[in-house]
């Protein structure tokens, strides 16, 4: 089987040795700093996919974006970076980014959502829907309670009656090899962050009635009927 290749478009030199210590042995890595590198790259070396920085000199990752559109054969995009307002995360969904993540956030966890993406475990529509959404509410991305959301939503989206309570705690610790118990806290805790740490419009959009911080129940329940809906309509 033909190895997979991985471009790093980042002008932070840590970050960019991290994220190829960890993929290495399993991707051909190829680095740049600049965005017009970065395109040159892209067309010569066919990356099956690109972990960006949106803040690059010469092309900035939005407008390398752009160009990426133009072309017959793109790859897959993580964006990573720090550049994140609601305008900035509204542009890269409309130009097809396939998942986003704030910095700073572990470079394991990236790693490891690079390597989904390459596995294609990742709907684009679908998981880019929710952790757009998350980071909207101000759910703490570097979190365990954001990565149980990622997962249990879906889940509960897909299959309402089959995964109620404990079954879906069971089924995220499972999946994300922790305790139960540790599932349901995490959640809590970043909703809580999330309530205290977001901005109220917000959330009143999602949880027009909500005086506090929604319970797991609550939030999980209505998250996931929103997700369903946006199925339908996408």
């Amino acid at each position: 089987m033909e190895i997979q290749t991985v471009l790093i478009a980042d002008p932070c030199e840590e970050v960019v040795l991290a994220l190829s210590q960890l993929l290495q042995p399993d991707f051909r890595v190829l680095t740049c700093r600049d965005g017009e590198e970065a395109l040159a790259l892209v067309r010569h070396e066919l990356p099956e996919l690109m972990i960006l920085e949106l803040s690059l000199t010469r092309m900035d990752g939005i407008t390398l974006l752009r160009e990426l559109n133009l072309l017959e054969t793109r790859p897959r995009t993580l964006v990573f970076s720090a550049a994140l307002s609601d305008y900035v995360i509204c542009a890269l969904q409309e130009l097809n980014a396939d998942y986003i993540m704030r910095k700073p956030t572990p470079a394991a966890m990236v790693a490891q959502h690079a390597r989904e993406l390459l596995q294609s475990r990742y709907s684009q529509l679908q998981d880019w829907w929710v952790s757009d959404l998350l980071i909207r509410l101000h759910i703490p991305e570097p979190s365990q309670g954001f990565r149980h959301l990622m997962v249990a939503l879906p889940l509960l989206a897909e299959t309402p009656g089959q995964f109620l309570g404990k079954a879906l705690y069971l089924e995220v610790a499972r999946r994300n090899c922790v305790s139960f118990e540790s599932v349901e806290k995490a959640i809590r805790d970043a909703i809580h962050t999330g309530w205290a740490q977001g901005d109220p419009g917000t959330w009143r959009r999602y949880f027009p009635d909500a005086q506090r911080a929604p319970k797991n129940k609550q939030f999980l329940t209505r998250i996931a009927a929103l997700l369903c809906r946006h199925r339908r309509c996408g």
